[in-house]
Order: C-alpha cells, then sequence, then structure tokens
C-alpha cells in the first residue's frame, strides 16, 4: 500500500495535480487528463532527476506497478516497443520506460523485468522488491514563464528564438506531444530588449527572414520545433544548418513542407518505425544524430512515396496584434501558419432555402453574419485568425490562447438549458448521452428550464465544463423567461466550453470566448428544429467520446444538409477528457457490389495526439503514428467484431451512426 505521507512526491502544481490513494497515485493535467499508477506494496523513497524535464516524480520500491497505456517505449536507440505480440522480458541492467496514455509515465529501474499487457493496462513485474522512479509529463501545461519584446519583426524573431526553451529535449523524442511544452507568453513593450532565455536550445540550426511580421509568422512553427535561431534579414527567408551544409529557401509554404518531414524523420526514428525507414531509405542510427544531421537526412529523405498522416492543423492568420498575442498557442499545437485569403462566397456553397416555415422560429431578427471561401491548405483542420468569417474553419478568437488553464477537479460538470419548451425532446436526449457516458468519465449533469437572464447568466459565469443550450438567440441576444441575455454584458465567463443551439448564436458565442471561454459550438443563422436536434444529439455523443470541439461538430454536422450553417469559434483544438487509451476516431464503411464483404477505412487522432503511435482497431494491424488513415476489406462476422470493441461513430453507406447501432445491421 501507498504510504500516506506525499512528501516523496515532487510536483509542479501550476501543471499537474495528483491524488495520493490507497494502491498508487492519480495524476491530472489542467485539462483534466488522468493516469493511475498502481504499486504493490510500494514503499516511498525520494527520486532524483530524471534526463528531461518532468511535472511530477515519485520514487519507490515495489514488486510490480501497472498502468493505463496504449503504447510501452522501451528508451534505447532507437526506442523499441514492448509487450505488442505477448509479454517482454528485460535483462539486468538499468532500464527506462516510456508508457503513453492520457499522459506520459516515465519509469526508470534495474532488471530483470516482466512487461505484459492485459487489455488497456500494461503491467511490469519483478522478481523481488525493485525501486522504480516514476516521472509524469502532462499534455496540457501553462506557459513556461512569459518574455517581452518590441513589437516589430526583429523582436517577435526573437520571441520565437526563445519559445524553443519549452522543448524538454532536442532528441527525436521531441516529436511526442508530452516532450513540447507551452512556450512562453509574449509580452510586446517597445522599450524592452530582445528576449533572450538561458533555457534556450543551441541546435545549430538557423531561419532568417525578411522585416515583416507575415514573414516571421509563417517560419515560427518550423524554428520551433527545430529550436532554431531566428534572425530578420534583408533577404527572402531561408533555413540553415552550416555543420550539415544545410541552406534551403523558406518561401511559398516550404517552411510548412520543411517542419513535416523535419517531425515525421524524428517520430519514426523515435518509435523504431523499421518498415518505413527502410522505405526512406534511412538507417534507424539517425535517432542517435544531432538535430543538424536529422534535419539534413529529413530533406534529403523520398517523403513522398510513404503513406503519413495529413498534419492535424493549419491556421490561417493576419499579422495583427491580436495574432501575435496567439501565436505561442499555436506554436504549443505545432499549426502550420499561412497568410489569411478569402474569395467570395460561390452561392451553390449553401443549399438554397425554400423550407422557411420549418426553421426554427425566433423571437426577433436574427444577428447576420457575412460568410466567405477561405483558401484551404494542408490540413485535417483549418482555423481562421483573422477577420471575417470564412466557412469549413474554426474561427480562432486570441483571447482562447491567453488565459492561463483551470485545472480539472473531480468530475466533469455539465449544464443543460432548455429555455424553448418546444424542444424538450433534444434536451432529455442529449441528457441521456451525457448521464450513459458517466460511466466511463464521471459527468455530473445539471438540467436547466425557463431560466431568467440572471439565471442564465449564473450558469455561464460559475466554472462549468460545458453548457448546452437549447433555445432561441436574435439580435439582442439569448432568448429567457423575462427578456434576452447579451454574453456582451457578462463580466467573467467560467464556463469552458458551450453549444448555443440556437438560430444566429454566432456573435453571441465569440463574447463568450472574448470573455472566458475556450471554445464553442454556434450557427450562421436560422436551423430547422429537426436537424437542430440531429446536429445538438450526436454532437453530445462526440464530445463526450473525446473528440476535439472542432472535429465533433465537423462529424455531427454531416447528419443534415444544411451543415455548413453551423461553426466553432476559440480554440477548436479543445476536448472533454476522455477515459480511452486511444484517440478516438471515425469509421467509414461502403458494402461492396456482392454484399458479402465491406470496405472499411478508419481515421483517429488529432492535435493533441499528433506525434504518438497509436494501436489500430483491425486485429491484423500494428502501432502506427496518430492521426493514419487505415483501410481494410473486412466480412460481416469481421466488421461486426471490430465494432463490437469500438465505441465510435460510423459513416455506414453515407449515414452516421453509432457502432452499435451498425453492429445491429450485420
Amino acid at each position: 500500500m501507498l504510504d500516506r505521507n506525499i512528501s516523496a512526491w515532487t510536483v509542479s502544481d501550476a501543471v499537474l495535480s495528483r491524488e495520493v490513494t490507497a494502491t498508487g497515485v492519480r495524476v491530472a493535467d489542467r485539462d483534466g487528463y488522468a493516469c493511475s499508477v498502481n504499486a504493490a506494496e510500494f514503499s516511498r523513497t525520494r527520486p532524483g532527476e530524471f534526463d528531461v524535464p518532468v511535472d511530477a516524480a515519485a520514487a519507490g520500491r515495489t514488486t510490480a506497478f501497472d498502468v493505463r497505456a496504449r503504447t510501452v517505449l522501451h528508451e534505447s536507440e532507437p526506442a523499441r516497443r514492448l509487450a505488442e505480440d505477448g509479454a517482454s522480458e528485460l535483462g539486468g541492467g538499468p532500464h527506462a520506460l516510456a508508457l503513453l496514455g492520457s499522459l506520459e509515465v516515465r519509469a526508470r529501474f534495474d532488471g530483470p523485468a516482466t512487461v505484459s499487457r492485459d487489455g488497456e493496462r500494461v503491467r511490469v513485474a519483478f522478481d523481488a522488491p525493485t525501486r522504480v522512479e516514476f516521472g509524469f509529463l502532462g499534455r496540457a501545461t501553462d506557459p513556461i514563464g512569459r518574455v517581452s519584446a518590441p513589437p516589430t519583426p526583429r523582436g517577435l524573431a526573437a520571441a520565437v528564438t526563445a519559445s524553443g526553451g519549452a522543448l524538454r529535449t532536442t532528441s527525436p523524442a521531441r516529436a511526442r506531444p508530452t516532450m513540447r511544452r507551452h512556450p512562453p507568453r509574449i509580452e510586446f513593450d517597445p522599450d524592452a530588449d530582445a528576449p533572450a532565455r538561458d533555457d534556450t536550445p543551441d541546435t545549430g540550426i538557423r531561419v532568417s527572414v525578411p522585416d515583416a511580421v507575415g514573414d516571421v509568422l509563417r517560419v515560427a512553427p518550423l524554428a520551433h520545433y527545430l529550436g532554431a535561431t531566428v534572425t530578420v534579414a534583408d533577404a527572402p527567408a531561408r533555413l540553415r544548418a552550416p555543420a550539415t551544409n544545410v541552406d534551403e529557401p523558406l518561401e511559398d509554404g516550404r517552411a510548412a513542407r520543411v517542419l513535416e518531414r523535419a517531425f515525421w524523420l524524428d517520430a519514426l526514428a523515435w518509435y523504431g518505425d523499421r518498415d518505413r525507414l527502410d522505405a526512406l531509405d534511412i538507417d534507424p542510427g539517425v535517432a542517435d544524430a544531432p538535430p543538424t544531421e536529422r534535419l539534413a537526412v529529413a530533406l534529403d529523405a523520398p517523403f513522398d512515396g510513404v503513406s503519413l498522416p495529413e498534419w492535424p492543423l493549419a491556421m490561417y492568420v493576419d499579422p495583427t496584434p491580436d495574432a501575435l498575442r496567439a501565436l505561442p498557442g499555436l506554436l504549443h499545437r505545432l499549426a502550420h501558419v499561412h497568410p489569411a485569403e478569402t474569395t467570395p462566397l460561390d452561392g451553390r456553397e449553401l443549399v438554397s432555402r425554400t423550407l422557411d416555415d420549418f426553421y426554427r422560429t425566433t423571437p426577433g431578427p436574427v444577428a447576420a453574419v457575412e460568410m466567405e471561401n477561405p483558401r484551404l491548405r494542408s490540413g485535417r483542420q483549418h482555423g481562421w485568425l483573422a477577420d471575417g468569417t470564412p466557412i469549413d474553419v474554426f474561427k480562432a478568437v486570441p483571447e482562447s490562447y491567453e488565459r492561463p488553464g483551470d485545472p480539472v477537479d473531480g468530475d466533469l460538470s455539465v449544464d443543460v438549458v432548455l429555455n424553448d419548451p418546444g424542444m424538450a425532446r433534444e434536451r432529455d436526449r442529449v441528457a441521456d448521452v451525457y448521464r450513459d457516458r458517466a460511466t466511463d468519465c464521471p459527468i455530473d449533469v445539471t438540467l436547466h428550464a425557463d431560466l431568467t437572464t440572471a439565471e442564465l447568466a449564473g450558469v455561464f459565469e460559475s466554472d462549468t465544463d460545458f453548457v448546452h443550450y437549447i433555445g432561441h438567440c436574435d439580435e439582442d441576444g439569448l432568448l429567457c423567461a423575462d427578456g434576452r441575455l447579451s454574453a456582451a454584458s457578462l463580466d467573467d465567463v467560467g464556463a469552458r466550453t458551450f453549444f448555443l443551439n440556437a438560430c444566429g448564436s454566432y456573435h453571441e458565442g465569440v463574447r463568450l470566448v472574448e470573455r472566458g471561454s475556450a471554445a464553442g459550438a454556434v450557427t450562421f443563422r436560422k436551423v430547422l428544429d429537426e436537424h437542430a436536434a440531429q446536429v445538438g444529439t450526436a454532437f453530445a455523443r462526440l464530445l463526450v467520446a473525446g473528440f476535439d470541439i472542432e472535429r465533433a461538430l465537423s462529424v455531427a454536422r454531416r447528419r443534415i444538409v444544411m451543415g455548413k450553417d453551423y461553426a466553432v469559434v476559440g480554440d477548436g483544438t479543445w476536448s472533454l477528457p476522455h477515459a480511452g487509451v486511444r484517440s478516438p476516431g471515425v469509421f467509414t464503411v461502403e458494402s461492396t457490389d456482392g454484399g458479402d464483404a465491406y470496405e472499411v477505412a478508419y481515421e483517429g487522432g488529432g492535435v493533441r495526439t499528433h506525434g504518438d503511435y497509436e494501436p489500430s482497431p483491425f486485429p491484423s494491424a500494428r502501432a502506427g503514428p496518430s492521426g493514419r488513415r487505415e483501410t481494410e476489406t473486412l466480412t460481416a462476422s469481421e466488421l461486426r467484431e471490430v465494432l463490437a470493441d469500438a465505441d465510435a461513430p460510423v459513416v455506414f453507406d453515407g449515414e452516421f451512426v453509432w457502432s452499435n447501432a451498425a453492429v445491429s445491421r450485420l
């Protein structure tokens, strides 16, 4: 039993919270993602220093421990994946494991040991009581301090250089999301000197850019990931590593392509992905090489012939003070940064409306939103940090990237507000979704009805994780029993996220994010009652299943023809914590002509797991990069077996259903 005297635990309270239990410890990061380590007959000792900065640490003697993890890496060079096809035996000598699940657990001990898997839990057992040191790394971290810089291209370049200090390592392990902490916040001061930090790595890589803020923004993610020094020069942007004769232009989107090459080489090398490394004709020993050599190899490798996941996030950014405030958050998410460009919206992009009598009725005029057509680059998700309101992107709000996170403490809290009695069916359906999910991820659901303006204001101002509003909205705000509530009247919004399932709620959603929320789902204009109910119910189920808010809405709105009437405002990458060790994904199933087989595709992953390796839902497939698209041809019985083990949405012959409903069709 773990000693309840917790002095053996070293914890950064700004990053992780922890709870010592009778059989181990539970650690959670600020977004509520948690892991529990169970240790048999644990007698505590004091931990030492780890090779990378960790957010919490513990040590003690035990005969065995177990933790939920999708991947176990033996941190040899290159790393080896353990316990994938049975138990792995480790001999004597020092060992270092990385157990990757909701959080990352690093474990150091002297062997021998046996590493085995039972479902989602990994067990490490010893022949005798053995000292083990545990290090915990969160995915959601607060910024590592602040830097002050003049509001000029040179000041911004120096701030991007300083952002390299957020990397826990410059080894290939930096591809893992837990190895990249949040960069320092940037405070712009005309009188400030160029910032410098003692923890900024010296990788020998340099990036030079023209004297323009937009040029600095576009190279910033590449420079941050490489730990490069950024300078301003009277010449086109270039990437240089003199030690390995690297001298590359970075114009016309080249910075994004180089970032992908450098990132994927690191990921493949660290995870020891021999199949993909062989296809690239790269020696696995590249994992031992310094950053400059790995960069040179990545630039020369034939990546076009290797199947890898699409980059998870592309952001379209105007070079404005608002965008600069959000830059550290974009670097933390390793987003591609492109200029914001639009074209006039073709009327055919939106289905002609002839069913006005069926739209959700509104008490007054709906607030108008002029939508535009964005020029989108490569990426699974797209965010817009610029003027205008384009379709098919989430509308980023700078405030959502600036404010510090508040740790999730205890059960998730969900408030469902019904301010339209005619939509009681939607309220009941979404409430059931949240309650059903509480068995896997504890959720405290509170139902409200016919709230006054003061009561609804109290719901938004309270410290709740999600508000699902069902009702009406017009130019004056959200309809209440005694009038309208405008989010502009709220001083401080405590609700982390929300869904305003009401006509024309876009502007109210933006105001909620400006006043404290991280993100929310909204509508651009009038919506059909039944469509609103379908989207609302599907969105609720996807959100509690762990999908980030942008992808949850993107999948949910496939259920209706008028899906482009829905959008996300704020940080579209935000998600509720979920219980599974594998990121949520979507199955696409198409019946073959003969009817005796099915073409099945699966795509999971997201910004939070970019750089992880995850197991496949198909029994015959091995683990691979998170976010990859996998395809299989399966018989009905094989597909039934795959879907029976999944709690996931399925697009079955073009129709959105859940996996249990899909199984009943087979």
